[in-house]
């Protein structure tokens, strides 16, 4: 019998092997939640940036399409102008913050020539001074003494008012120390004036305490005996005036329907119409008034001295 034999695997031929198994997610046909949640997200902060840089461009913006190289050069040209060019520059640099960003702000700050800090100053005056520009005639130096005032007074001090006593015609005349001196002797005076108003304030608090305190006092000392008595007395008084008063409008009551029944000469029915609901209503004052007698019987009776035994009795049946 010939035996199966068993073929020899040539040196170098590859084993045979299953075919590879396929690993990995399947194929993706829509964007994941997350990534559209994120893309949403970022498209929202970018008309956010975009309105917002639209009211920058109109309020301090010259109409003019947004060029960092021509607002650097404006703004280092303006810088060495009057106050008015500080304002304008001021403007300038507004607009440019807002379009680069912190990080490329300071770049530009840079080529222009410029710290932060003078930057923020005159950032600062542009937007203080935005509703009074005519004061720009007063001077760089004078400008930046008047940032400290509110916006308002500023506004009024251009439309011809005054700020800290001082019109704009005294403002020019002056030099930059003397205004910053009257200016100092202002806010100092205001201070002490708010001081004043707030130990003011704390007096009429304490006199205000003080007379809370005295009231309850007086209202714990009515309710001593001798309180008691007399807010019962009065409260009795007006009751029972008040009941007497409208006992005598029942009794004029009943002198107009006798008259009326004299004067159309009704019928016997005719005058029961009229007189049997005032009789009922007549009797149930009577039934209050005597189960009221009865109350006071029971219980307070026992306090009057002129009060017979038989008479607690009497009223008790």
């Amino acid at each position: 019998m010939a035996t199966a034999t068993k073929e020899k695997r040539k040196p170098g031929r590859p084993k045979e092997t299953q075919a590879a198994e396929r690993i990995g997610p399947d194929f993706v046909t829509e964007t994941p939640k997350d990534m559209r949640d994120a893309e949403e997200a970022w498209r929202s902060e970018q008309v956010e940036t975009e309105r917002n840089l639209a009211i920058v461009d109109k309020q301090y913006g010259d109409d003019l399409p947004y060029d960092r190289t021509r607002l650097e050069s404006e703004a280092r040209f303006y810088m060495q102008e009057s106050a008015a060019a500080m304002l304008e520059a001021g403007r300038r640099l507004i607009v440019l913050k807002e379009h680069e960003g912190h990080g490329q702000f300071t770049s530009s700050l840079e080529r222009i020539g410029i710290s932060s800090r003078a930057a923020q100053k005159m950032m600062q005056v542009a937007v203080k001074f935005s509703n009074a520009p005519t004061l720009a005639h007063l001077g760089k130096s004078k400008m930046l003494e008047l940032m400290v005032e509110d916006d308002d007074d500023l506004e009024a001090l251009a439309d011809g008012g005054t700020v800290a006593g001082l019109k704009l015609d005294d403002i020019e005349k002056m030099s930059v120390r003397e205004l910053k001196a009257e200016l100092r002797k202002e806010r100092e005076r205001r201070k002490e004036e708010a001081e004043a108003n707030e130990r003011l304030l704390e007096k009429k608090d304490q006199k205000l305490n003080q007379l809370e305190k005295t009231l309850d006092d007086r209202q714990r000392r009515v309710k001593t005996w001798d309180g008691v008595v007399s807010e019962i007395n009065i409260n009795l008084t007006n009751m029972t005036g008040g009941a007497i008063m409208h006992m005598q409008h029942l009794r004029e009551q009943i002198e107009q329907i006798n008259a009326e029944c004299i004067r159309l000469d009704l019928s016997k029915p005719e005058m029961e119409a009229i007189v049997k609901p005032f009789a009922d209503h007549i009797a149930t004052l009577g039934d209050y008034l005597r189960e009221l007698e009865q109350d006071f019987g029971l219980n307070l009776s026992v306090y009057m001295p002129d009060f017979t035994t038989d008479q607690i009795q009497s009223l008790e049946d």
